[in-house]
């Protein structure tokens, strides 16, 4: 298994600058990550159990939210900061709300664009949300392979963040 495997990392770092560009996260940025990531992985799970609920007319019964700013957060101040472990790792709201712009301005985090089917421009970045729009509760993807970049960087220490942010990323509660 290469997870885990410090040197697998340092060469496929090397020549890769997305790989380099996760690297030179800063620990708030780490943290919106690892919110959506536990967010996603959630909304995985129940989709997955509740995919077979339907009404009698072939309708999903229930919904997932979509990925957004506002989830992110809540998941960050109800789960992370709420956890008396975790407080002296803690960001204020403004500095993962400005962890957060950064992520899209370095194309880590996108805009969902949801009329597009699928398709090549379904994502978009748009300069005028980070000038002061609300953004919170535009639908959002992560632009990164999470096994093979993220959660692997992660697990072998390569990114700089504390030893409690990286247990709460990598607990699935």
């Amino acid at each position: 298994e290469m997870i885990g495997n410090h040197n697998h990392y340092a060469l496929k770092v090397g020549n890769d600058s997305r790989m380099r560009a996760l690297l030179d996260l800063t620990e708030p940025q780490i943290a919106v990550l690892l919110a959506a990531r536990r967010i996603m992985a959630r909304d995985d799970r129940r989709s997955t159990i509740e995919e077979n609920a339907l009404d009698e007319a072939g309708n999903v019964l229930t919904e997932i939210a979509p990925l957004t700013y506002q989830r992110i957060q809540d998941e960050y101040t109800s789960s992370f900061n709420a956890n008396a472990r975790y407080t002296i790792a803690s960001y204020p709201i403004h500095e993962i709300r400005r962890a957060f712009i950064d992520l899209m301005e370095i194309g880590l985090i996108r805009i969902k664009k949801e009329r597009s089917g699928g398709g090549p421009f379904q994502f978009e970045h748009s300069d005028a949300l980070c000038l002061g729009a609300d953004f919170s509760t535009i639908p959002i993807f992560i632009n990164h392979d999470w096994p093979n970049e993220f959660l692997g960087l992660l697990k072998a220490g390569m990114l700089h963040c504390s030893t409690a942010l990286r247990e709460w990323g990598l607990k699935m509660n």
